[in-house]
């Protein structure tokens, strides 16, 4: 049996995040994983700063006193190469941490793509793990995966139990999310507020339409098949898209006891409320819900725009005029754009606040 396992962590402008995940990972108790990293053309000497921390002269932050366990004793220090596409993935050699310059901010798949590419060059292992870099993981979290998996060969992906880094106690989401494909809105499984005991895997997994892309493990065999996340997208409705993709091949998986904190939107603004959540975040989320309905559901087109508007609405009377109007151009751009194309992320007043 194979135990190696390929982690890919995306990182754009969020070095202090990205250490402290990659700290996490180096206490697993499973052997053989090799990091890759993935940087999105970041301004903030990110690489260089990862560099530094894999040579042990960086020191880790935590962000919660919480976690200051993780500083208990200094991680050893990591062989480190670089890649970049076109090379043979061979000549990385063994090194633990595969640092890859994306060579500009292609986004959440397009990122995540690259480090994908990677693992399909080597042929050394059966599973990939993709991990947001604002995350903190259980020592056990990716065992437990791999077991859930080897016992389920049906299962394509499979998340983890995500918990909120500064309220560990509260469940973010168990393993994805369920989608109602009338709306194209994303619905909470058992509860966003449950407790840490939750509700059982095979009752999730019912009502489990996609995998969070913040925890989840994939088998090579999945990506091989179903291909790997579509770029169209650039950020958000990637993991909804890849699992449509994989109806009828592959089933989403759920595994509660592999935990993993998640500080949720570090990057992008992605918060909880809606009021607070950033620009950026609601016109890529506005753009790419109505990009997904007329991919797959092009007949209810105009009722995900109707919920779009009631969205906006919302937002407006709530006194963020500013979030309605953003609200309202993403779905415009979602109409009118080419659909498999890649988007033009950074004119048109798609760039981050």
């Amino acid at each position: 049996m194979n135990d190696r396992v390929y982690v890919v962590v995306l990182n754009w402008n969020g070095w202090q995040d990205t250490i402290e995940c990659l700290q996490s990972l180096c206490r697993l108790e499973h052997d053989g994983i090799r990091i890759v990293v993935c940087d999105n053309a970041s301004t903030d000497d990110s690489i260089e700063h990862i560099r530094r921390w894999a040579d042990g002269v960086q020191r880790t932050m935590v962000a919660d006193s919480r976690y200051q366990f993780l500083l208990d004793r200094p991680v050893r220090r990591l062989r480190v190469s670089e890649w970049c596409e076109g090379q043979p993935a061979s000549s990385t050699g063994d090194a633990d941490l595969i640092l890859i310059s994306t060579g500009g901010n292609l986004g959440f798949a397009g990122g995540c793509n690259a480090g994908l590419r990677y693992f399909l060059e080597r042929s050394d292992a059966d599973f990939v793990w993709l991990l947001n870099n604002d995350t903190l993981v259980s020592q056990d979290s990716l065992g437990r995966l791999l077991d859930k998996m080897r016992a389920r060969p049906d299962l394509g992906i499979c998340g983890s139990k995500l918990l909120y880094y500064f309220q560990p106690d509260v469940v973010q989401c168990p393993g994805g999310y369920d989608f109602n494909p009338w709306t194209a809105r994303v619905k909470i499984i058992a509860g966003r507020e449950e407790s840490e005991e939750g509700t059982c895997e095979a009752e999730v997994e019912r009502n489990l339409m996609y995998v969070s892309g913040a925890s989840a493990l994939l088998r090579r065999s999945f990506i091989e098949q179903v291909g790997l996340m579509n770029e169209q997208y650039f950020l958000y409705f990637e993991e909804i898209d890849w699992a449509t993709r994989a109806l009828g091949r592959y089933r989403m998986g759920y595994c509660a006891a592999s935990r993993v904190f998640h500080k949720e939107g570090q990057s992008i603004g992605s918060h909880r409320t809606r009021e607070s959540r950033s620009l950026f975040s609601e016109r890529w989320l506005s753009r790419n819900r109505v990009v997904f309905m007329r991919t797959y559901y092009p007949e209810r087109v105009v009722i995900c725009l109707v919920w779009v508007a009631f969205a906006a609405l919302y937002r407006l009377l709530r006194g963020r005029p500013d979030l309605a109007k953003t609200m309202c151009d993403g779905a415009w751009s979602g109409l009118w754009c080419k659909l498999g194309e890649k988007p033009q992320a950074w004119d048109s007043g798609f760039s981050p606040e």
